[in-house]
């Protein structure tokens, strides 16, 4: 097992589970796996706002922790990605990696050789308005909006 006493009575506890769907006890591969989920309704033992609180009490309570010498800051389980939300929603943009920029691109241009009814717009616009659907927006009119703002202010490439 790994990650020290504590984290190893974690795994063995998620082995355990699993175990009871039908996995081996010490699968060989990726095709002697199964899936255990456990859920759980705090309502039914507490009162949901207090647990809430309780929860961001402790959560506070682990990132006040000193981080080991030379390391980051400590962070609770989807710290990074909460920040990465708010960072994207505060600038109104999603990052697209060069690569699908390339290939949202090309296939904006094969679609637009394809033969129609109405006129084919230029690629980098059909491309654009494709992107335009990554837009964070709270609804289909922040949506629109955003659609009138150049690709420039929309697209930001990794």
């Amino acid at each position: 097992m790994w990650g020290g006493h504590k984290g190893s009575g974690l795994a063995m506890v998620v082995r355990l589970s699993g175990m009871m769907t039908g996995a081996a006890a010490a699968p060989p591969g990726v095709s002697d796996c199964a899936l255990f989920i456990a859920l759980v309704d705090p309502g039914v033992l507490t009162e949901p706002a207090d647990y809430r609180r309780r929860i961001a009490t402790f959560a506070d309570s682990i990132r006040a922790a000193r981080p080991v010498e030379g390391g980051s800051t400590v962070r609770v389980s989807f710290d990074r990605s909460v920040a990465c939300r708010e960072e994207t929603l505060r600038r109104g943009t999603i990052d697209v990696p060069e690569a699908v920029v390339t290939a949202l691109c090309r296939g904006a241009e094969f679609l637009a050789s394809a033969p129609s009814s109405r006129p084919a717009p230029d690629p980098m616009q059909k491309a654009e308005g494709h992107l335009m659907n990554v837009v964070v927006g709270g609804s289909d009119k922040d949506l629109r909006r955003e659609a009138t703002r150049p690709a420039s202010d929309v697209i930001h490439r990794c």
